[in-house]
């Protein structure tokens, strides 16, 4: 299966080297989406040998990630796999969503074994049970890790689904969409890293936008 791996990016400076030096040991495509970065991620992930496409200004992780999207279908790719570029996703595990493929249309990351209040911050830990719940009444499918950027998709997806939110309900709109559509979900365990990286959510805005996309799909047959 031939795949690539998207990883969209924004003002990663300084941490984001120690993450580039562990993808150095890995033997798959790896494109990078700068969302527009004012602080030189762009420069230093060239710097290291990767492939950059950049965007004009910071137009949202979900934008980003279409942009992969787009890049993966121009460029015939079987498999799209995104992950997070703030090194809590470990590259050693890209073997088991391409193995997950095998049956399955979108496979998602889970730290459901791993997601306790010792092991993470009870702010991030709540919101993903609470989202865990209604995301997956609204899509009729246990979603059990729906913030979880570590995913994978066949081409088959990209090409039949068309996605309109560009901001972290990206994330959640591509879930709901791909499941009510038919496709097939598999959740492969990951662990749960946090070191010294900075959300770029915007806890109010991201909020309302993720209420806003859930009244949508409620009223959606």
């Amino acid at each position: 299966m031939k795949f690539v791996v998207v990883i969209p990016a924004y003002n990663e400076m300084p941490h984001i080297e120690d993450f580039l030096r562990k993808l150095k040991d890995f033997p798959y495509e790896f494109v990078f989406i700068d969302d527009g970065s004012t602080d030189g991620t762009g420069d230093t992930i060239e710097r290291y040998g990767f492939r950059v496409i950049r965007h004009p200004r910071n137009m949202g992780k979900g934008a980003a990630v279409k942009t992969g999207f787009a890049y993966a279908l121009e460029n015939g790719y079987d498999a799209v796999i995104t992950m997070d570029s703030d090194g809590q996703h470990d590259p050693a595990l890209i073997p088991r969503f391409i193995d997950a493929l095998k049956e399955a249309d979108v496979v998602l990351g889970s730290r459901r074994d791993y997601m306790t209040p010792a092991n993470m911050p009870i702010d991030r830990y709540l919101v993903n049970r609470i989202t865990s719940t209604i995301i997956s009444l609204l899509a009729g499918h246990l979603i059990e890790d729906p913030q979880n950027g570590y995913r994978a998709f066949r081409r088959r997806v990209l090409e039949s689904l068309r996605f309109e939110k560009d901001r972290f309900d990206f994330e959640t709109e591509v879930l709901i969409k791909a499941l009510r559509y038919g496709f097939r979900l598999k959740h492969v365990k990951v662990p749960v890293i946090y070191g010294a990286e900075k959300s770029h959510i915007n806890k109010w805005k991201d909020t309302l936008r993720a209420i806003r996309l859930y009244l949508e799909f409620l009223f959606i047959s």
